[in-house]
C-alpha cells in the first residue's frame, strides 16, 4: 500500500522563535550549481498505467502540453521506455511508463517547489492508478 508521503514542517521553528532555512520564501540560489533535479518512483509494472496513460496526460496537459515519444533500440521493450511531458519551455518534464513515474526540473527552483510539484503529480498519478499499490525503488538525482 502506498501510503500519502507526509509533508515536511517548512515552518517548524525552533525554541527561539526563528524558523527553520526551509520555512523562508527566499529559497532563490543566484549561484544555482545544480543543472538537473529529478525524482523518480519505481513500482512494478501495471498494464493499466501504459493503456491509461493519457488519462493522465489530461490533468496535466495543460502544464506540460508537450509529449516526446520513446525511441527504441531492436531488443528494447517499449512498455519499458517513458512518454515525457515537457513545460512549453523544456524546464520541467514528467515521464510516465508501465512501471515507473518520474519529474525532472532542468531549471531548479528549489527544494520547496520541486516537492510541491512531486507531490501533486503523485496525487494525480495515485488517484487514475489506485491499483500500484507497492514501490520497488524511490530516487532523487541530482546533477
Amino acid at each position: 500500500m502506498i501510503r500519502e508521503p507526509t509533508r515536511p514542517r517548512w515552518n517548524a521553528g525552533s525554541d527561539s522563535g526563528e524558523t527553520m532555512g526551509l520555512a523562508n520564501n527566499e529559497e532563490i540560489y543566484p549561484n544555482q550549481p545544480l543543472s538537473n533535479v529529478a525524482c523518480e518512483a519505481r513500482f512494478p509494472g501495471d498494464l493499466q498505467v501504459e493503456c491509461e496513460r493519457v488519462k493522465f496526460w489530461d490533468r496535466i496537459r495543460d502544464q506540460y502540453p508537450q509529449i516526446e515519444v520513446p525511441k527504441v533500440a531492436q531488443g528494447e521493450a517499449l512498455a519499458l521506455q517513458g512518454y515525457r511531458f515537457r513545460t512549453p519551455e523544456p524546464d520541467r518534464s514528467v515521464t510516465v511508463a508501465l512501471n515507473s513515474l518520474s519529474y525532472s526540473e532542468a531549471k531548479y527552483r528549489g527544494h520547496r517547489l520541486f516537492i510541491e510539484e512531486y507531490l501533486r503529480l503523485a496525487a494525480i498519478f495515485h488517484e487514475l492508478f489506485p491499483r500500484v499499490q507497492q514501490l520497488s525503488r524511490f530516487g532523487w538525482r541530482y546533477i
